[in-house]
Formats: C-alpha cells, structure tokens, sequence
C-alpha cells in the first residue's frame, strides 16, 4: 500500500464515491465486522476460520444471541486447478453484493 501524500486515503473514497466497492479490492485487504442475528458448523468463541477460494456461508444457529465474526479479504491471484481457472461465485441470497473485479 502507497501511503505517501495519503495516497492510500484518496484511493479508498474514490473507491466510495464510485459505488464499486466489491467483497475485496484488487491488490488491497478488506477487513469486515458482520453481525448475526439468531439462526451450521458450529464454531465456539474464539474459534478461527481460514476459508481458501470456497464457496461457504455462514448462519448463527442461536435463537436468541447476536453473533460477530471479523472477515479479512485479501486479493488474490486467480485459482487454477488442474488447468480449470476459478472465478468469483458468490451463489445464492448474494444480490446487490458487487463483484470485486478481480476476474479481469
């Protein structure tokens, strides 16, 4: 990250203003704070886990406790598998969520 002249600052509320801010930022990191509501494997407080270029969701299994996980997103080089090249599917219940842009 170019943090000279806050070059970093101008970049992010560009991104903003432009209405394009996807799940990640090419060649950049998101860190997102989700809240669940009541809602499954099921991970203890304090549990961590490490989702590598799979498609998964996640659901809080308590009736009524609030849950909070913590995402880290970084960009990646595309995911190639015995020759096949994996792109972003984000899979159902995902509409209005913006694609990063990182399948160009």
């Amino acid at each position: 990250a170019d943090l000279n002249g806050d070059a970093d600052l101008r970049f992010h509320d560009a991104k903003l203003a432009s209405g394009t801010l996807g799940l990640a930022t090419k060649s950049g990191t998101v860190c997102r704070m989700v809240d669940f509501g009541p809602d499954s494997t099921r991970l203890k407080r304090g549990d961590i886990a490490v989702q590598r270029a799979t498609i998964h969701a996640w659901g809080n299994p308590s009736k009524t406790e609030w849950a909070r996980m913590v995402f880290v997103l970084q960009d990646t080089k595309p995911l190639v598998v015995n020759g096949l090249r994996y792109g972003e599917d984000y899979g159902r219940g995902t509409e209005g969520v913006l694609p990063s842009g990182n399948d160009d």
